[in-house]
C-alpha cells in the first residue's frame, strides 16, 4: 500500500489519485488484527504523510486551474487564428493540416527542429496579420544550406537575400554567389516531375509560399539558390507555364 502511494507521488502531478489511495489505506488500517497494532500504526503514520503531501498538491492544482484554462483557450484562439491565416493564403503542408480542426491541431507539426539549434517555427506577433517564418536557402551546385529565422512573409526575396549573399560564405572563396549572378527557385510538388520554378527578387515570401503546387515541408518553406553560369545551360521551360521548368536529361 505505501509503495502504491509512493510511486503515485513520484509520477502524479495533480495528487488526486494518491490522495484517494492513501485515504483508502488509511481507512483499512484503522481495525488492526491482534498482535499488529505496531505494524498498522506505523504504516498509517507514512500514509498520513503521503496524504498530506498529495492534499496540498490537489489544493495547489486547483488553484492554478483558472490560470491553466486561461492559458489552454489563448492557445486554442492562436491556433484558430494561424490555420485561419494559413487558408487564407491557401498554403498546403505536409504533413497535411486540417484547417477546420483547430483543436486537434498540434504546434509539433510546425516545429523545425536542427541539432544545436532551438526549436522554431512560424509565428505571428500579436495584433498582427503578419507571417513570420523560418527559412531554408539551399545551394544545390554546391551542396550547401543557409537557415533564416523570424521572416517576415511582406518581405521581398532580395531584402532576404541581400544580408546573407552580400558577403562570401566559406565555401564560396570566389564570392560567384553575389545576388545579381544569381537565380532563385522554388520546387513543386506535381507527381513524380520533377519541376521548379523561378521566382523574382521582387516577390514577396508570402507571395512565393502561396505559389500553386508548392508545398512546405514541416513547417519550412526552401528556395534553392543557383548561380546563373551553372543552371542557365540545364534548363527546359515548360510548354504554357510562365517561368516552370524541369532539368534537362543528360
Amino acid at each position: 500500500m505505501i509503495r502504491c502511494c509512493e510511486l503515485l507521488t513520484e509520477f502524479e502531478k495533480t495528487g488526486r489519485r494518491t490522495l484517494q489511495f492513501s485515504t483508502d489505506f488509511i481507512e483499512k488500517l484503522r481495525t488492526p488484527p491482534e498482535g499488529r497494532e505496531k505494524e498498522f500504526s506505523e504504516a498509517k503514520e507514512k500514509l498520513e504523510g503521503i496524504k498530506e503531501v498529495a492534499a496540498k498538491r490537489v489544493a495547489k492544482d486547483k488553484e492554478e486551474a483558472p490560470k491553466r484554462q486561461a492559458a489552454l483557450l489563448k492557445d486554442l484562439q492562436k491556433k484558430e487564428k494561424i490555420l485561419q491565416m494559413f487558408k487564407k493564403r491557401g498554403l498546403e503542408f505536409k504533413p497535411e493540416i486540417d484547417y477546420k480542426n483547430y483543436r486537434e491541431f498540434e504546434w509539433t507539426m510546425l516545429d523545425v527542429n536542427f541539432p544545436h539549434r532551438p526549436t522554431t517555427r512560424v509565428n505571428f506577433e500579436p495584433g498582427t496579420d503578419i507571417l513570420e517564418w523560418p527559412l531554408m536557402l539551399q545551394y544545390p551546385e554546391t551542396a550547401q544550406t543557409d537557415f533564416l529565422t523570424e521572416c517576415p512573409e511582406t518581405y521581398t526575396i532580395q531584402m532576404l537575400l541581400e544580408p546573407v549573399l552580400e558577403q562570401p560564405a566559406e565555401w564560396d572563396n570566389s564570392h560567384a554567389f553575389k545576388l545579381p549572378n544569381v537565380r532563385i527557385f522554388i520546387a513543386l510538388d506535381i507527381f513524380d516531375d520533377e519541376q521548379i520554378k523561378e521566382i523574382s527578387m521582387n516577390d514577396t515570401l508570402g507571395n512565393v509560399l502561396s505559389s500553386k503546387d508548392y508545398i512546405i515541408i514541416q513547417g519550412l518553406p526552401v528556395i534553392q539558390i543557383y548561380t546563373k553560369n551553372y543552371i542557365d545551360s540545364k534548363l527546359a521551360q515548360i510548354e504554357g507555364k510562365s517561368n516552370v521548368y524541369r532539368f534537362k536529361k543528360v
